[in-house]
């Protein structure tokens, strides 16, 4: 794989891992959270996930890819299971949905890497940044609703 694409698919993968970085979790008892909690609980992913910020670095991989997707569908798992203030439910499920295209979307350029077929990860990569778009729309929405994301 040229040098070019791969550096394109690390930033890809990279803004995927920040950007679940951005997310929120937890949640799960109880009735709806109050403003503080909820932001609470969105650092609080926000922190596990960031973890993952150095898969991109020293050379991608099909296992490295794996994990940022185990760590978006963990991550919108959590996010659908929050019980959100009422005029943010429906940036939150926003948010979930958006986690889980963009694991989705991963699927093909983690298979890729797998074959070592380069030309189908590149190829692959339209729909990451479609994703992960939609994934910045959420947030900017919380953001504009004066949620702390991460």
């Amino acid at each position: 794989m040229k040098r070019a694409r791969k550096t394109r698919i690390a930033a890809v993968l990279a803004v995927g891992a920040l950007a679940a970085g951005g997310c929120g979790g937890g949640g799960g008892g109880g009735g709806t959270l109050s403003k503080a909690d909820y932001a609470k609980q969105l650092t609080s992913i926000a922190n596990e996930v960031k973890s993952l910020r150095g898969l991109g670095t020293g050379g991608l991989n099909a296992s490295k890819i794996a994990q940022v997707r185990a760590a978006l569908n963990h991550a919108a798992g959590r996010v659908s299971k929050l019980k959100p203030p009422s005029n943010v439910k429906s940036d939150n499920a926003a948010l979930a949905s958006a986690l889980r295209q963009l694991a989705s979307a991963l699927g093909p350029v983690e298979k890729a890497y797998r074959d070592k077929k380069p030309a189908e990860a590149q190829g692959a990569l339209a729909n990451v940044q479609s994703a992960t778009q939609k994934f910045q729309t959420a947030v900017n929405d919380l953001k504009a609703k004066g949620y702390n994301t991460g």
